[in-house]
């Protein structure tokens, strides 16, 4: 909360406009409007001197710039013998920053030290708005007393109160400390006192950072019992800062956490952890196996070496691998380097790169750790090293050329061992005609190189150790011949793509080491094209694959086409429809839908009426019996008093590693009032005929304050850990910050 003494400028700018007084000639009528020695400009309708009592005397719309600061009120008197200033008749001061500040009446000595104001109030750029009946200055401190802050509006009937309000009986902002003091304070939610601390104290907003205690957080767990944690901030260094918050618990033993940040010339580290001294224990708390140190710590950080060049890591660790679930903390979905892991895997690396207009390279160390029942971390792969480096040449009317190099080394205390190096041409060309005909002529060549060891035969059972290489190579055109029909009411346009590939390859040695491998057991070599699901994002991709390690050989044509409708303002409708064709379906897993030579159907669809409505669907149909092999529904409205969406797949006929599956997600909220709104949300797997995940809220939300209380049941378990129950609590007020418990 931003309580600035309304002295703290407005005697600034109202002093410094006492210098122009006593520059003024000693007349019994001064000149209305002069500059006086400092830099101060001082405007009146009058400004007189009397000679008698020595009292210099502006009036009439008196205004004193001094910089940006501007000082207005109806009649200032400044007495030099004694030093005394007075501004009456509605004192406005604006500050730079946008603040400003009103009093009716001030009364100051012209060094600042001292002064006080009357009926003084204060308009902050946050909205902030704060009153009191007296302001006054002394020294290093402001105090207000009866003193009320706001971040909402005040509403034109006196009688009625804002949303929320902070009143004190004294506020006491020392500026030498920066902080601010509170006696008295009372929290009042339209005008109900809710919350009494009889001292609260907290740094001074107009500080970007000071050493303190933070706001606590409370929640009740079946799992750690009731709980109670006090975050306690340390600035260290002006670069670096600490913050500390010790977690205590009724059920289990007391947890610290950590966050670190430091700050350099050429980058930053960011650090964040958390430790504790106990057992395993479950959902209800019960307790097994041994007392130990547990925790976790992720962190990152990332250094400019020069203006195209940078370096840096990623640190991603845990004791155990549901600490972070008993605790209630978060994997996090924030990517901490240049790669990101899989929901349930946690990753670590250390890593350069450097990028300009023409090129772009990275190298990277990375080790990762699984949280997933049944997964080993030793087999899971450690890189050491991935190298990535992609150079671009513009041949102008010829196209372009890209150059890359990729390689990569992973290694297992158990199972297999994989080096893979990798260089590669690509060139691509875009050749428009008059008549709005496009053709993109492509081309590319690859070698790969190949050493396998440690690998488990899969007849013999035994170990065994290759090495092989393969050369790659395709060339194709992309052909587009978009149509534009407008309409009285409805605009179309129909965009037919055609793209036909020749591709060959070297694959014997690949495919003879990966004879006999299927989706159950350990792949030896595909290591980075594990999934495959043919769909319109990926149905014109020169390879459909992802990685390096699989490949589509052979002669194949892709051809699709979409057809746009638009309309009214907003409105919009699309259908897209498209397959692939290919004489060679070697090594294409059954589940993608291109396991046969004419591919399954792709077909997407949208549909906007307007700005509140967006329905789409994405099927794949079968290619002899249009059978639906995948489906996809979404849709979602968002209207004046309704916001609601929906989303349901059935995947039933994927035996993909993920297996199948028919779920739906749906969520709405609903405002019932003004500013009340209720809402419902919940994950259903139909397989099952369970409910996953349910909500149910309450909130309410206006321009200065949003609150929501959440009933949630999550149905989910894993391993120790089974379903659970929450309420959670979540309240923001504007310019104070964000609460909850949970």
């Amino acid at each position: 909360m931003r309580l600035k003494s309304t002295l703290k400028y407005a005697v600034a700018a109202t002093a410094l406009a006492i210098g122009a007084f006593q520059a003024a000639p000693a007349l019994a009528q001064a000149d209305s409007s002069f500059f006086a020695e400092g830099g101060v400009y001082l405007e009146a309708d009058s400004v007189t001197y009397e000679r008698e009592n020595g009292r210099y005397i502006a009036e009439g719309n008196v205004e004193a710039r001094y910089e940006e600061r501007v000082v207005r009120a109806g009649r200032v008197e400044y007495l030099p013998s004694t030093g005394q200033v007075f501004a009456s008749g509605g004192v406005t001061i604006i500050e730079a920053n946008g603040t400003v500040e009103y009093a009716q009446d001030v009364e100051l000595t012209d060094d600042l030290s001292t002064g006080l104001a009357e009926s003084f109030s204060i308009r902050l750029p946050n909205d902030g708005k704060a009153m009191a009946s007296y302001a006054s200055r002394k020294g290093e401190k402001n105090q207000l007393t009866n003193a009320v802050y706001t971040a909402c509006p005040i509403p034109e009937d006196i009688s009625a109160k804002p949303t929320w309000r902070l009143r004190a009986r004294k506020v006491v902002q020392d500026n030498e400390e920066e902080m601010i003091y509170y006696r008295d304070a009372v929290f009042e939610v339209k005008g109900v006192p809710v919350f009494y601390a009889p001292f609260f104290a907290h740094p001074d907003p107009a500080v970007e950072r000071k050493s303190g205690l933070l706001m606590p957080t409370f929640g009740l767990s079946s799992k750690t019992g009731a709980w109670y944690q006090q975050p306690v901030y340390w600035a260290v260094t002006p670069s670096q800062d600490l913050t500390i918050t010790p977690r205590v618990m009724t059920n289990v033993n007391p947890l610290i956490g950590f966050e670190y940040t430091k700050r350099f010339f050429s980058g930053v580290v960011e650090l964040e952890g958390s430790g504790t001294y106990e057992q395993l224990f479950g959902s209800e708390g019960d307790k097994f196996g041994d007392e130990k140190l547990r925790g976790h710590i992720f962190g990152s950080g990332l250094f400019s070496i020069n203006e195209d060049w940078s370096w840096g890591f990623g640190v991603e660790r845990v004791s155990d691998d549901l600490y972070l679930d008993r605790y209630d903390l978060n994997e996090s979905d924030t990517r901490r380097g240049i790669y990101a892991a899989e929901r349930k895997r946690l990753i670590s690396q250390l890593f350069v790169a450097g990028q300009d207009e023409n090129s772009y390279n990275t190298a990277a160390v990375v080790d990762f750790q699984g949280l997933r029942a049944n997964e080993d971390d030793d087999t899971l792969p450690q890189v050491l090293p991935i190298v990535e480096s992609r150079h671009f040449f513009d041949l102008d009317s010829f196209g372009r050329v890209e150059t890359v190099f990729d390689g990569v080394a992973l290694t297992r205390s158990d199972g297999v061992d994989y080096r893979r190096a990798t260089g590669e041409l690509d060139w691509k060309a875009r050749w428009v005609s008059s008549g709005g005909f496009v053709a993109e002529p492509f081309a590319f060549g690859r070698v790969d190189f190949y050493d396998i060891s440690d690998a488990i035969d899969p007849i013999t059972r035994d170990e065994t150790d290759d090495d092989f290489s393969r050369l790659l190579g395709l060339a194709g055109v992309d052909l587009t011949y978009p149509f534009y029909r407008p309409g009285e009411s409805v605009d179309w346009m129909i965009e037919p793509r055609l793209q036909l590939i020749a591709a060959a390859g070297d694959n014997d040695d690949f495919l003879s080491l990966a004879s006999g491998i299927t989706a159950g057991t350990a792949n030896l070599v595909n290591q980075d094209s594990l999934t495959l699901d043919l769909g319109e994002s990926n149905l014109f991709q020169l390879n459909k694959f992802t990685g390096f390690d699989r490949w589509e050989e052979g002669l194949r044509a892709n051809y699709g086409a979409r057809v746009s409708a638009l309309w009214g303002r907003d409105a919009k409708a699309t259908l897209f429809l498209g397959q692939s064709l290919r004489d060679n379906t070697d090594f294409l897993p059954e589940e993608s839908g291109l396991a046969s030579k004419r591919s399954d159907y792709v077909v997407e669809a949208s549909y906007e009426p307007d700005r509140r409505w967006k329905l789409g669907t994405q099927v794949r149909l079968d290619e002899d019996d249009f059978e639906t092999q995948r489906l996809a529904v979404n849709a979602q409205y968002r209207g004046e008093f309704i916001r609601a969406s929906a989303e349901y797949i059935n995947f039933s006929n994927d035996f993909s590693r993920r297996g199948p599956q028919e779920e739906m997600d749906a969520s709405l909220e609903w405002w019932v009032r003004e500013n009340w709104s209720i809402g419902y949300g919940a994950k259903i797997d139909m397989d099952e005929g369970e409910f996953r995940r349910q909500y149910l809220s309450l909130g309410y939300e206006d321009c200065c304050t949003a609150v929501r209380l959440v009933y949630q049941d999550n149905n989910v378990s894993d391993r120790a850990l089974g379903p659970s129950e929450s309420i959670v609590l979540r309240f923001s007020l504007k310019s104070l910050g964000a609460f909850g418990t949970r």
